[in-house]
């Protein structure tokens, strides 16, 4: 591309709001309108120095924005993902940027930042229609697909028939993304077909197999697998473990909680509008029946996310008659007391099936097409089986396919852009995150 224009969208333009009040919304939008034109003037300096010719706004004129009434009429909230524009879908968009940004775990049709959602989405829609019209791109460049400052330019440009490429994702440095695959997550429907027309399958799934025995040393390796786990779910600890010992003793599964405020349709549909409404419907249940399922909150987001904190410790005070499971405490002493584990959608998934243990899962999630899970479709059967957990079958699933879904997930290098010193390259998914890492890697 060096012979190309390079301009840039400045995306950084949707702001936390949690409080409701008019008058700390316009404090706040005046105080953020400030720190976004300091912020954007540094990073305008930095990308102007390799390269880019000018940077333009995605929110430009929308100061004064504000939520009005709502011409839509959600009779629930999953009427929220039927929400188009131009014919594109964006709903889904809107449901998780509103979990984000309105620091809350579930979404509230009368609340007015959610119609402002609304009204911003048309707003960034219209602002991309001036941008192609004067500039008419030839490729669009993302880091992201989720959110609405990120999912909008792309469903836009993808729609406009131009190309468009997304950044890093677990087993990707860069992907072609299109009509029929908008995100920058794997495309894991076409693993099974992609792993045939590999050569050397016994080699990959050699190095597969060794990769997932690294997984669960509990020697803080994780970080090779899961990069964005801040805490090793598979970490050793002898006091935690036998202080746990005699409150699993009648335990049968559990809930493995996943983060409440991202994202939770990165991966498609679930069979809940979200993580929050998930986890209410099942605790729920548990306490109605006395079921022998503990609970166990999510370790990054329990630990480093002060909102999801206080909503757990919330759920552990309603729900105080349950069995609640730190979320320091090991994954592997879990799985060897229990028959079964409970996940929407996370990576906990592929853990429980490969210990030989029944996995349930509420949706769409990367393994659903190998069909190692239960996979739930919809709230009655959901009930039906959490009342009918001790008639539930393990699958029929070799290891092998199980360490061919690992190979395509975690280490496939599927680039759609062929890389220069790719290497060299290789060496930035490393997790650099110190001035000195980056001299390191510059040198």
């Amino acid at each position: 591309f060096k012979d190309y224009n390079f301009i840039g969208i400045w995306t950084d333009c949707i702001q936390t709001q949690k409080n409701s009040n008019f008058l700390h919304y316009v404090l706040r939008r005046i105080y953020q309108l400030i720190f976004n034109f300091l912020l954007k003037r540094k990073w305008t300096k930095l990308y102007r120095a390799i390269g880019l010719s000018h940077t333009l706004d995605l929110d430009k004129n929308d100061f004064f924005l504000f939520a009005s009434k709502n011409k839509n009429k959600f009779k629930n909230k999953f009427d929220v993902f039927k929400i188009k524009i131009s014919k594109i879908i964006i709903g889904d968009l809107i449901y998780d940027t509103y979990l984000r940004f309105r620091d809350r775990p579930t979404l509230k049709l009368n609340d007015n930042f959610f119609k402002y959602l609304i009204q911003k989405s048309n707003r960034i829609w219209s602002n991309l229609e001036q941008i192609n019209n004067d500039y008419k791109p030839k490729y669009y460049f993302t880091g992201y697909t989720s959110y609405l400052q990120h999912g909008l330019p792309t469903r836009f440009f993808i729609n406009k028939g131009i190309n468009v490429f997304s950044g890093k994702n677990n087993s990707q440095l860069n992907k072609r993304l299109s009509r029929n695959d908008y995100k920058h997550i794997e495309n894991y429907k076409e693993f099974l077909i992609n792993f045939k027309k590999k050569k050397n399958k016994k080699k990959l799934i050699k190095i597969a197999k060794n990769k997932v025995k690294e997984r669960f040393e509990g020697k803080g390796q994780i970080k090779k697998h899961n990069n964005y786990l801040k805490i090793d779910p598979f970490r050793f600890d002898a006091k935690l473990e036998e202080k746990y010992k005699n409150k699993l003793k009648n335990i049968k599964g559990v809930i493995f909680f996943q983060d409440f405020f991202d994202s939770p349709h990165d991966w498609g549909e679930i069979i809940f509008p979200d993580f929050y409404e998930w986890i209410i419907f099942t605790l729920t249940i548990i306490k109605k029946y006395n079921l022998p399922i503990a609970i166990k909150p999510h370790p990054n987001s329990y630990y480093f996310s002060n909102s999801t904190k206080i909503l757990v410790d919330r759920l552990m005070k309603r729900y105080n008659n349950l069995v609640w499971i730190t979320p320091k405490l090991n994954n592997n002493f879990i799985f060897k007391n229990i028959d079964f584990g409970i996940s929407a959608s996370g990576s906990v998934l592929f853990d429980l099936a490969i210990n030989n243990k029944i996995a349930i899962s509420c949706g769409e999630h990367p393994g659903k097409y190998y069909n190692f899970t239960n996979n739930i479709n919809n709230l009655k059967q959901y009930r039906k089986i959490l009342l009918n957990l001790d008639k539930l079958k393990k699958k029929k699933i070799t290891k092998i396919n199980l360490y061919s879904f690992y190979y395509m997930y975690y280490l496939n290098q599927n680039n759609h852009l062929k890389l220069k010193n790719k290497n060299e390259i290789l060496k930035l998914k490393s997790n650099i995150d110190t001035f000195e890492k980056i001299k390191k890697f510059n040198d």
